[in-house]
């Protein structure tokens, strides 16, 4: 039997390794958190091997990561092509995408290492591949899941995955310094293809940062929240109705079916701005934006609803058809969205509720 010959690495870049390997997901966030928590200074270079090792962790780890997130599903999604629908896998679908690790990869690693807690990115820091995107985003969680959610605001805001699963870690943790960048390039190509695998990592996250609402305590910062959430729905309706995907913006429906199946009250939104003394307008206006999520989520399901006017004899029928199958995720749950928009509307909407005694807690 030919067993593996050990390789020897330093300190250094074992600690490294060690990050790669619990980005991809093959260690516990709670095996790095010492490593995350301290600074460290790191030598300029690694060693042959060691490099060898870390392009080999994050070139097979990083695909696996995307398989485990959603690709694994059988499911159905439209193509780039205008052909019918494909049914599968993320492998039976699709091309692997190229997922290209550029230097920036090497940067995210140094700095989770290198940096404290509280520290920022540097200044020039971008992905330059899908690769790097996608790592960037296995980082935001893994940092989040390590209780480094400032740090995870920050690499978010430097990353069009961020802003579309991450608006939580980058409006709660810093005052972005930009608007939404361009989404379009993750309607097409690898892009949409890493946007597929990931789309029960997405819905999860968009559940997760609307229940995260409710401990929301201050009135600017849900305004400020809302404001970005609107911002970043809006992108993402114009780049997949430019793209012909609207197929990639099912996590959302995924996410607002998941949040209103067991028909939450409206405080569980608000919960947190009851002892606000803000301004009633500024409280008024916090309550309307801890609802723009479903509000927004109109635009969605009118892109979906499109598809109602393509006729059987058309040649986008089976796609139309595709569409408004993935429509039927929001289902019954539609009526108590609209329900919940109104009393979030409502004058002082952070305190309209039932009373307390008589809701879960949020």
């Amino acid at each position: 039997m030919n067993l593996p010959v050990p390789v020897r690495v330093a300190a250094s870049e074992y600690d490294l390794l060690m990050l790669a390997r619990a980005l991809v997901g093959e260690i516990s966030a709670e095996m790095v958190s010492p490593l995350l928590a301290q600074s460290c200074e790191l030598p300029a270079a690694m060693g042959e091997s060691a490099a060898q090792l870390l392009q080999e962790t994050l070139a097979k780890g990083v695909v696996r990561a995307l398989l485990r997130r959603g690709g694994w599903r059988r499911v159905e999604h439209l193509d780039d092509y205008g052909g019918a629908p494909r049914w599968g896998r993320l492998w039976e679908r699709r091309q692997a995408p190229a997922l290209h690790f550029s230097a920036a990869s090497m940067r995210l690693l140094r700095w989770l290492r290198e940096s404290a807690a509280g520290s920022t990115l540097p200044a020039d820091f971008s992905p330059n591949g899908w690769g790097d995107e996608v790592l960037c985003f296995l980082a935001c969680e893994l940092l989040g899941e390590a209780g480094f959610e400032a740090r995870a605001g920050a690499l978010a805001s430097v990353t069009g995955l961020g802003w579309i699963a991450c608006l939580d870690q980058i409006v709660l943790n810093q005052q972005p310094q930009h608007g939404v960048p361009d989404l379009r390039p993750f309607f097409s190509g690898d892009g949409a293809t890493v946007l597929e695998g990931l789309q029960p990592a997405l819905a999860r996250r968009w559940v997760q940062m609307e229940r995260a609402k409710a401990r929301i305590t201050t009135s600017t910062t849900m305004i400020r929240l809302g404001a970005f959430q609107r911002q970043s729905m809006h992108a993402m309706v114009q780049a997949a109705r430019e793209a012909g995907r609207a197929d990639l913006l099912v996590f959302l429906l995924e996410a607002a079916s998941a949040l209103l199946r067991e028909r939450p009250p409206a405080r569980r939104w608000t919960a947190g701005l009851e002892g606000d003394a803000a301004l009633l307008s500024t409280r008024t206006e916090a309550a309307r934006e801890a609802g723009a999520f479903l509000e927004e989520l109109a635009q969605v399901v009118a892109l979906f609803d499109e598809a109602r006017a393509v006729r059987f004899f058309d040649d986008d029928y089976e796609r139309a058809q595709l569409l408004l199958r993935l429509r039927e995720q929001l289902g019954d749950e539609q009526d108590h969205m609209h329900t919940i928009i109104q009393q979030l509307r409502a004058l002082d909407g952070a305190v309209a509720s039932a009373p307390r005694d008589e809701e879960e807690p949020a």
